[in-house]
């Protein structure tokens, strides 16, 4: 059965959810998921949405388990400081649910939980049978444009988007406008998008494991809860891109996070990174986005868009250091600092 719980007032880090299951499964049952134990945390505005798509991804959590009520306890985390209503959703194959919130301070110390570690549902192939594959395929596409330093420079459309910025740069010069107030880009700021450092050749970006699962499990969960593109998870431990890095394991620096939706294959959508104005850099390790190491994730779903569905694929790219690692020596251009660069690019 499934069972819902709503708390309008509630504290986190200083509260536990109660849970008591009837018939009581044993809880080695439980812990290993063999009764199909699902939960979830849901803010207001989240509950609305699971209600509507019935779809999101079940969340799990280190639960403790009170052998003496044999309640599971669940100390809600800091995470969900927020205003509204706490919702708690648990379904469980047994005959009844019960769900109570006490305070922390009321549990006896020796069975009271510590903070709950959120632990990440493992993502899956995002409905590619051939998952592995396509993203070897997007890897070798990404290292061979590194490795080919005028990639970016035979882009068509980027080369004429940028001069169309160029002329317009010099017409308001010719218009005696000074440069504050010229639109498009100046010659120097032109060549920060095409050129590219000569040795990129020696250093290709290496697929991360655990860096892959932050990136896959954004990409399933745009394509088959929300059916658009965010950068945003559910609210909780795994809103930002940064915090789902971390819970799925890895150690050391982060870098940006790239996403994307397209009605190609999995290589075209990403191909959009590598030549646009916007999420390149870390690609290409322009503006200090130096990392060696990526993670990559696709899946395939609707988007609706100004009213109209597209079916296609969602692609999220991460990236990360490991601790103590030192960037190599580039030889090319150095970068320059653009101002108000979205804006005049039309980025939005």
């Amino acid at each position: 059965m499934k069972k819902e719980a709503t708390f309008e007032n509630y504290e986190a880090g200083k509260e536990t959810i109660q849970i008591f299951l009837s018939p009581k499964p044993q809880p080695e049952d439980v812990a290993d998921d063999k009764t199909t134990w699902r939960m979830w945390l849901l803010t207001d505005a989240r509950f609305k949405l699971w209600k509507s798509y019935q779809g999101f991804a079940p969340q799990k959590f280190n639960l403790g388990y009170d052998p003496e009520s044999e309640a599971w306890e669940l100390k809600i985390p800091e995470e969900y400081k927020t205003e509204g209503p706490l919702h708690v959703v648990v379904e469980c194959p047994v005959e009844e649910i019960t769900i109570t919130k006490i305070p922390t301070a009321d549990i006896p110390t020796d069975h009271a939980p510590v903070d709950s570690t959120f632990v990440p549902t493992e993502p899956g192939n995002g409905g590619f049978p051939d998952h592995d594959k396509q993203i070897q395929s997007i890897l070798d596409e990404i290292n061979a444009a590194r490795k080919d330093t005028s990639y970016r420079r035979n882009v068509v459309e980027l080369v004429e988007k940028l001069d169309k910025l160029r002329k317009q740069n010099e017409e308001d010069k010719k218009k005696g406008l000074p440069p504050e107030e010229r639109e498009g880009l100046t010659p120097e700021e032109v060549d920060f998008y095409l050129n590219q450092y000569e040795n990129l050749h020696d250093h290709d970006l290496v697929l991360d494991p655990k860096l892959c699962k932050a990136a896959q499990w954004q990409a399933e969960y745009c394509a088959n809860t929300l059916k658009t593109l965010t950068h945003d998870g559910p609210t909780g431990p795994m809103h930002r891109y940064g915090d789902r890095i971390r819970l799925f394991g890895f150690v050391g620096s982060i870098g940006a996070e790239a996403g994307a939706f397209s009605s190609g294959t999995p290589v075209d959508t990403c191909r959009g990174w590598l030549q646009g104005t916007s999420h390149f850099r870390p690609f290409f390790w322009r503006a200090g986005q130096i990392k060696p190491y990526i993670g990559l994730g696709i899946a395939k779903g609707p988007n609706t868009i100004k009213g109209k569905t597209y079916e296609g694929t969602y692609a999220f790219a991460v990236f990360g250091a490991p601790p103590n690692w030192t960037a190599p020596e580039l030889k090319g251009p150095e970068p320059i600092e653009i101002e108000n660069i979205k804006e005049r690019l039309g980025i939005e």
